[in-house]
């Protein structure tokens, strides 16, 4: 009774663990049950008692199975199922033995999966598309400058780029040139005889003989309020040719406003504009002043009068010529 006893334990515990650890019948393997770093073993099953012997670790039995006998493999890290998502971007997968995923290759040239909301499912893979704004040119993927649009590269020192109008019918274009700075002066009893090559004037005072001089002045910035004098020279006595420029500026923003300027001399006037108007927003109007006469002391005023709203002088240059005799 003892011996039956303990061949009956036996056999439950083979059942118990041929229940929990068989996961391939019938020499086919489950996928896994290879699975480098977990441990599988084969064994024998006999089918009608339901039991495993010859178990051995590996992938094959302690010995051929015989009788009717099937071959079992069995692990703790086999995969029992692999389920691809339906519409997903895989296929393939199964329930046991050697399973493979992939792509789905079911879209059409140009689509690919995308989530329309409730599924997967092929569609056109939207790039970016782009346009070509202002002076942009696009061909392809590629963009480019317009000609007309395009500065030049090759400017020499002191040059710039400006703009070429169109001649004869030809577009306009870009192109290199030499430039004169603004706001620039000779000294006193100079006058400009030429640009440099990097835009800054060229002085020099002119030649002593045929008993020529000449005289010059320049501002900017002045305030008027009423008539306010603007610049002043004084001059050895003599006959003299006078040129005088100004550059009036509209301070009011908001409407119109009106100025004059005037050319005397302690012997009297010399030469008088008439009143200007200047547009508003920060508009400018430029007045030139021309004379001649015979002057015995002091010195040449520049002045000039603020009629209306609100206009001041943003430049100012005079110029006296000194010569023996006028006409």
């Amino acid at each position: 009774m003892s011996s039956r006893n303990g061949r009956l334990r036996t056999r439950i515990v083979t059942l118990g663990v041929a229940a929990v650890g068989v996961v391939a019948i019938a020499g086919t393997a489950l996928a896994g049950h290879q699975t480098s770093g977990v441990k599988s073993y084969t064994g024998c099953l006999v089918s009608g008692d339901g039991v495993l012997i010859k178990i051995k670790e590996g992938n094959a039995p302690r010995s051929a199975c015989t009788g009717g006998q099937v071959e079992a493999h069995f692990s703790g890290g086999d995969i029992t199922e692999i389920t691809a998502q339906t519409g997903g971007g895989l296929v393939g997968g199964g329930e046991n033995g050697a399973v493979s995923l992939s792509l789905r290759r079911d879209c059409a040239t140009g689509e690919v999966v995308k989530w329309n909301g409730s599924a997967w499912a092929c569609a056109a893979d939207s790039n970016s598309t782009y346009t070509a704004g202002t002076g942009l040119d696009l061909s392809g993927s590629e963009f480019s400058v317009e000609e007309s649009y395009r500065l030049p590269q090759t400017c020499a020192s002191g040059e710039a780029a400006t703009r070429n109008p169109a001649t004869g019918g030809s577009a306009p274009t870009w192109v290199c040139d030499q430039f004169a700075q603004s706001e620039q002066a000779c000294s006193s009893g100079q006058f400009a005889t030429g640009v440099t090559a990097l835009g800054t004037l060229s002085c020099a005072a002119p030649a002593s003989s045929g008993g020529m001089q000449a005289f010059s002045a320049s501002t900017n910035g002045v305030v008027l309020a009423g008539r306010t004098s603007v610049l002043s020279k004084t001059l050895t006595p003599g006959k003299y040719v006078i040129f005088a420029s100004v550059e009036l500026v509209n301070k009011d923003l908001d409407s119109t406003s009106w100025g004059s300027c005037d050319l005397s001399h302690p012997g009297g006037s010399i030469y008088s504009t008439g009143t200007h108007s200047v547009d508003e927003i920060a508009d400018y109007d430029s007045l030139s002043l021309t004379g001649a006469f015979e002057h015995s002391t002091g010195a040449v005023l520049l002045a000039c009068t603020e009629t209306q709203a609100n206009v001041d002088v943003e430049t100012a240059t005079l110029v006296a010529i000194k010569v023996d005799s006028i006409g």
